[in-house]
């Protein structure tokens, strides 16, 4: 099931006032059959989903996010919670107030980076915004971009000195956030979604310490540095201040850096202590740590770890950190102890005890990174597979060894990375291995106008640039009884016709014309007539000569010295709301002389289509006006030994929503040779004009029916072709002419829908709808079918949603190309709620803020007041609290293309395919205007009416029974 967007949804909840709360009683008691376990389990979670129907009203979405809404509102369950009042007494919370906000807009951030960028979904180049990744040479040197504390405030950027052998140095230390993240439709099957990748190595933290710090312990001599007495070397790591205590540069390959989280070191005599925190069995102690005696070589020392006056373990070592454990092996002191050096100044001989000190750091957080491996680093890891590794830079460049320095240190994601099924998901993160680091992907931005454009079930639905809707047919097909007066409906118009299928005689005069032609130049040269027909020229046509044009056969029955009568098979006259004929009914004219035999009536011959489109320059194309006195181009054809009349959709392009910025629909015509089925237009072959050329290429929607030499029941099929221009890639996203999207529609009468798929006898498509791919432009194929390797909805990258569904292809398009979004954050980071309402929570009452009841149950449950009183014996208090339960991913509204479990379907069988499949239980309740139910029938709960009210009605009911529970 694909959920309905949380941007939509908040546009759901905007738009619940819309509906209005005066709604009629509800005639039905079947809600009352219902109980709460039907909506919620045991712990209080909602185990429903809300379900509309992809061909639902707009009422019905608005309707079933106000139910998802309730739901996830009721999702409650009570918590007991023990308190121990500290000193005794009794906790005074009656007066007790807290604010909140409740709902709201758009997330804001401070303290944070938001990145936009238009869409690039190719895997590269990367969005400019969205790659801050930088570069590291080997001598050290950063090019490329990266975000500073200037997008990151809790980043340290800063001048700061430090101490090398006695002697004072500044360098300019800043950290830096590397980030190179790529947002695109992901196709894999288990994510099919909107998502950002970051690929290996592209999510980085990097220590700059400007021309480094110093490697060796000297300046005359190549050994690995440790912090000695004229040493104090402070840097920055993740927000933190650490001492570096080692660095060895000199083994490559292990090549390290030590760091400790303090500022000072202790320094023990033997005898002497410090206090340290227990752990394990010993947590919430202070425990002492005793250095007791050294040896006399000065390479180690004994220490005694004591609870009071109790010796909890003994170790003897030497430098480096120090561990206490129990017999199991768990530490048992929490704080961290780093022995750091060991000197003996010699022994007394009286006592026997080797005179000296231990340099240590107490109660501090010490580190180790090592270049090229893990972080943290794990010595158990020999695999050299890590899922973040760190990497030392040093002044390479430098000549002299003795003057190199440590200049960068970087730790990124390696073996860590979020792609494919584990690419980052609209409003989910993607964290740095410390924690302090999130990058939030926030999708579309969703600040434009949308027009919404749907091909399938034999027609177009869509707005023209006024917003007017339109629903124009792909086929019709009609009666073509004789002198009849007869009708179909287009675009919400009535269409009157009549054929008249007698023999039709036209006597043509200078300047008439006929089927949108004009025949011109009549006169006689010997027995032949010599005319001139648009974009037709012959000298030589005799009585009993043909004349084709269109599809039409203009047989010569007679000519004189001003005129030449033709015959064709009959002809047809078309009326709008109207079987009156006058100048503003007629739909088609074609000749200016209202007194021509052209005016008003389209000739056919029997059992050809006549198709006027690309003819000729100054000829006239049969249009049919639909809603808002948009026309749309047509052909015709009458069959009269059967007695139809089709009306065809010829090739076109049609112009739809937003003034300027139109986007379009192409239809290209019909693939129907079998033998060369390939997904291209199969134009027919022109008829013979009367001096021997093929006249003009045919391109209409061409029905699998025998009538157009098709069958719908055997294994050729015919496919109807249809572009989208979305709009350019460029930040307009204009209409360039240029097809974005490709449909694919089967002709079979009475079906009109996408092409079925799989279908091994249909070989030159392999899905219903596709996205041409382009200049870093990502091609999409989609298909509606459930194969794990197929997907029925994507984006492009102008921030188009395609979805294929129960045979038709619904495009939403922005007018101009939308944004992709990202938030970095970090520790320092806060989010706030635009627009949300604002109250104030009392302890034992229930509130209502904006339209959400929120209520403390126990006023007891408030923590963290002052107690007061004296009665040192006073016992716990228990108290029950009213919290939220996990949703758990339900209360959510989705649509109806896929098997939800157990659901709330609503709206009827005509527009929610899963309660059509419920069959009579349903049908049987909701036959005229007034019928609404609330029933539940298996584990699904359906809300529907027979109108959009009555919908509304019982979605209200079940609202109010949510609002008892």
């Amino acid at each position: 099931m694909k959920n309905i967007g949380v941007k939509k949804l908040a546009a759901i909840a905007a738009g619940a006032a819309l509906l209005g709360t005066a709604i009629a009683p509800f005639a039905t008691a079947a809600v009352s059959d219902l109980t709460k376990a039907d909506f919620y389990a045991s712990s209080g979670s909602p185990i429903v989903n809300v379900v509309v129907g992809n061909s639902a009203r707009a009422s019905d979405v608005i309707w079933a996010g106000n139910i998802a809404s309730k739901l996830a509102e009721k999702a409650t369950t009570t918590q007991t919670i023990t308190k121990t009042v500290s000193g005794g007494g009794t906790a005074n919370v009656s007066a007790a107030k807290i604010a909140v906000t409740v709902g709201g807009g758009a997330t804001t951030f401070a303290n944070a980076k938001t990145l936009e960028d238009y869409l690039i979904s190719a895997t590269s180049p990367l969005e400019p915004t969205f790659d801050r990744n930088i570069a590291i040479d080997s001598n050290g040197t950063i090019t490329g971009t990266s975000l500073t504390s200037s997008a990151l405030p809790d980043l340290t950027d800063k001048t700061t000195t430090y101490k090398y052998n006695g002697a004072n140095t500044s360098i300019t230390v800043k950290e830096r956030l590397s980030l190179a993240a790529n947002p695109r439709f992901n196709t894999a099957s288990d994510v099919e979604r909107m998502a950002l990748d970051i690929d290996a190595g592209s999510f980085a933290y990097i220590l700059d310490l400007g021309n480094g710090i110093p490697v060796h312990s000297s300046a005359t001599a190549i050994t690995a540095f440790s912090d000695g007495t004229d040493d104090h070397m402070m840097v920055p790591f993740f927000g933190k201040n650490y001492l570096v205590k080692d660095i060895d540069e000199t083994t490559a390959g292990s090549e390290l850096i030590k760091l400790v989280e303090s500022n000072a070191k202790k320094t023990l005599l033997p005898g002497e202590s410090a206090e340290v925190e227990g752990k394990g069995a010993y947590a919430g102690k202070t425990l002492t740590l005793v250095m007791d005696v050294l040896n006399t070589a000065g390479t180690s020392a004994k220490f005694i770890l004591k609870d009071g006056d109790t010796v909890l373990q003994t170790v003897t070592q030497g430098t480096g950190d120090l561990d206490f454990t129990d017999n199991a092996g768990n530490d048992i002191m929490d704080t961290t102890v780093t022995v750091d050096t060991i000197t003996a100044t010699g022994s007394n001989t009286t006592t026997g005890v080797t005179n000296g000190y231990v340099d240590m750091f107490v109660g501090a957080s010490g580190l180790t990174l090592y270049n090229s491996k893990g972080y943290p680093y794990d010595s158990s890891n020999s695999t050299g597979i890590y899922e973040w590794a760190v990497t030392f830079y040093f002044s390479n460049g430098d000549t002299a060894a003795l003057a190199r320095t440590l200049k960068e240190i970087k730790i990124a994601n390696s073996n860590k990375r979020w792609n494919d099924a584990s690419a980052v998901k609209v409003g989910e993160s993607a964290e740095f291995v410390s924690g302090a680091y999130k990058v939030k992907f926030q999708g579309w931005k969703n600040d434009k106008s949308l027009t919404t454009i749907k091909v399938g079930n034999e027609k177009l639905d869509f707005k023209d640039s006024s917003g007017s809707s339109h629903a124009i047919p792909l086929v019709v097909k009609g009666d073509a009884s004789d002198d009849t007066w007869n009708a179909f409906t287009f675009d919400g118009k009535t269409i009157n016709y009549q054929v008249d299928k007698t023999d039709s005689n036209i006597k043509i005069t200078e300047g008439n014309e006929i089927n949108g032609r004009t025949w011109t130049n009549i006169g006689r040269v010997g027995d032949r007539s010599q005319l001139t027909v648009t974009g037709i020229s012959d000298y030589n046509v005799p009585v009993d000569g043909n004349i084709w044009a269109e599809g039409v056969n203009y047989r010569v029955t007679g000519a004189d010295a001003n005129s030449i009568t033709v015959s064709t098979s009959g002809r047809v006259q078309f009326l709008k709301n109207s079987v009156t004929r006058s100048a503003d009914s007629l739909l088609y004219t074609s000749d200016a002389n209202t007194a021509g035999p052209g005016y008003g009536y389209v000739y056919y011959s029997d059992g050809t289509v006549w198709d006027t489109n690309g003819t000729a320059a100054g000829t006239t194309a049969f249009t049919i006006e639909g809603q808002n006195s948009q026309t749309y181009r047509y052909a015709l054809q009458v069959r009269e030994g059967d007695n139809k009349i089709w009306v065809l959709l010829n090739d076109q392009n049609i112009s739809t929503e937003f003034t300027g910025n139109s986007k379009t629909i192409s239809f290209l015509g019909t693939d129907y040779a079998q033998a060369t089925e390939d997904g291209v237009v199969d134009t027919n072959r022109g008829p013979i004009l009367m001096n021997g050329d093929v006249g003009t290429a045919q391109s209409f929607y061409r029905p699998d029916d025998s009538a157009f030499g098709g069958d719908s029941a055997d294994n050729t099929y015919y496919t109807a072709l249809f572009q989208i221009d979305t709009g350019t890639v460029g930040a307009a996203a204009v209409a360039d002419g240029t097809a974005d999207w490709n449909a694919y529609v089967s002709t079979k009468y009475g079906d009109g829908k996408l092409i079925t798929l799989p279908n091994s006898n249909l070989s030159g498509y392999s899905y219903q709808a596709t996205r041409l791919s382009g200049a870093n432009v990502q091609a999409l194929n989609l298909r509606s079918d459930t194969a794990d390797s197929y997907y029925a909805t994507a984006y492009d990258d102008v921030g188009s949603l395609a979805a294929v569904a129960d045979g038709v292809l619904t495009l939403t398009i922005p007018e101009t190309k939308m944004y992709v979004q990202e938030v970095v954050t970090s520790t320092g980071t806060t989010e706030s709620i635009a627009n949300g309402d604002a109250g104030t929570l009392e302890v034992g009452k229930t509130i209502t803020i904006g339209t959400t009841k929120i209520s403390i149950a126990d006023a007891a449950a408030v923590t963290g007041v002052t107690v007061s009183g004296a009665d040192s014996n006073a016992p716990p208090e228990t108290v029950t609290v009213t919290v939220p339960a996990a949703l758990n991913g339900k209360a959510t509204v989705v649509w109806d293309n896929g098997e939800p479990g157990a659901a709330i379907l609503v709206g009827g069988q005509a527009v929610n395919r899963l309660t059509r499949a419920l069959g009579a239980v349903v049908n049987a309740q909701i036959q005229k205007a007034g019928d609404a139910i609330v029933v539940k029938s298996g584990d699904k709960i359906v809300v529907a009416g027979y109108t959009a009210a009555d919908t509304g009605r019982a979605a209200q009911e079940l609202i109010n029974f949510l609002e008892t529970q």
